[in-house]
């Protein structure tokens, strides 16, 4: 989102950041290392939502990187947001959104049970979100993201919470 002054990587900092070296991040991160800072996603939604509204593009894609609860949580706000109320309120605009979940492993919640991790999934694609498990980031770009195999996933907004973990007490 950098053309309209909106941050193009919101990032939930943690013990650690910044978790995967991966390219772009540093630079076009904006990162959310707490309660606080996470208020600048609902100003990056609102303007993606008005932007669309206006007709400044035909698509906005919200990609989600991090398969574990906090991406999933993440994910999941955003479909519910879309198909919620924002679908109530301006449904041709809801219609233009689309969320992703990326994840490097093979299964969402990784730390949780084999049954959980296809239960969250189902959820999830019944919500309207992509997932996509085996698919490593490999470089985060103003409006896309690159796969560790070459591929491009849209993504106007990018919220990274891969390797997100408590600062140790």
């Amino acid at each position: 989102f950098p053309r309209y002054s909106s941050p193009s990587l919101l990032a939930f900092r943690s013990h650690g950041w910044p978790q995967s070296g991966t390219r772009g991040t540093r630079r076009r991160g904006s990162g959310p290392s707490g309660a606080p800072d996470a208020k600048l996603i609902a100003p990056s939604f609102c303007l993606m939502v008005g932007l669309c509204a206006d007709g400044a593009s035909s698509e906005y894609h919200i990609a989600v990187v991090g398969g574990g609860p906090t991406g999933v949580e993440m994910a999941g706000a955003f479909a519910e947001l879309i198909h919620g109320p924002l679908r109530s309120d301006h449904a041709a605009t809801a219609q233009r959104f689309r969320v992703s979940l990326i994840e490097a492993g093979p299964e969402l919640v990784p730390t949780f049970s084999s049954s959980l991790s296809r239960r969250t999934r189902r959820d999830l694609e019944r919500m309207g979100v992509q997932v996509l498990t085996n698919t490593a980031v490999r470089e985060v770009h103003a409006d896309s993201i690159t796969t560790a195999d070459g591929g491009r996933i849209p993504a106007d907004l990018t919220v990274w919470a891969a390797g997100v973990k408590g600062v140790p007490a």
